[in-house]
């Protein structure tokens, strides 16, 4: 099994008040491809960094703007060839994504979203990406919808029922009540 994450998450939250710490804050990237290292080793799983810049929850109303470069505004493109690349090396059967919705509404779980849609398509088309590898085509392609709002407020509810400060706040308060 391979695992491909398509950014660094440079600009990600942290959630885990234990992890609230400064030294965390600067060196966020570094940690998160430790974690991904040891989950990969004890998972007993490949994992593939694609190298493209987290665009980060932008907050407002209406939300600013990405930033330059990140992986929300990079042409799709540039990281479905990437994509495909991998695709066409590993030569999976079976590719999981986010849904339509990111999951949750994040712009890059989204951008992850149309990037591997358009890789499994394009990854067995010979004319697309010909310098790519040879073409495979992929059997499956399956949506995961872990982040469910309704699963995501009743967890928030939890703790507030205790009267902790949940996780999810920030997200639910961006979220679309309909998606």
């Amino acid at each position: 099994m391979l695992v491909v994450t398509l950014t660094g998450g440079e600009r990600g939250d942290i959630l885990n008040p234990a992890m609230d710490l400064p030294d965390v804050h600067g060196r966020i990237a570094e940690i998160r491809r430790d974690e991904m290292a040891k989950a990969a080793e004890i998972l007993g799983v490949e994992h593939h960094w694609l190298g493209f810049v987290d665009s980060g929850l932008p907050e407002g109303d209406p939300p600013p703007p990405l930033p330059d470069g990140c992986l929300g505004v990079v042409p799709l493109e540039e990281p479905v060839e990437a994509l495909v690349r991998v695709v066409r090396k590993f030569r999976p059967h079976v590719m999981t994504t986010y849904d339509e919705n990111g999951g949750y509404p994040h712009p890059d779980h989204i951008r992850t979203h149309q990037v591997s849609v358009a890789a499994y398509e394009a990854a067995g088309d010979y004319l697309q990406f010909p310098d790519a590898g040879e073409p495979w085509d992929v059997l499956k392609l399956y949506y995961n919808h872990g982040f469910l709002r309704k699963r995501m407020q009743l967890l928030q509810d939890e703790f507030a029922k205790h009267g902790e400060e949940g996780p999810f706040e920030k997200w639910l308060k961006h979220w679309d009540p309909g998606a």
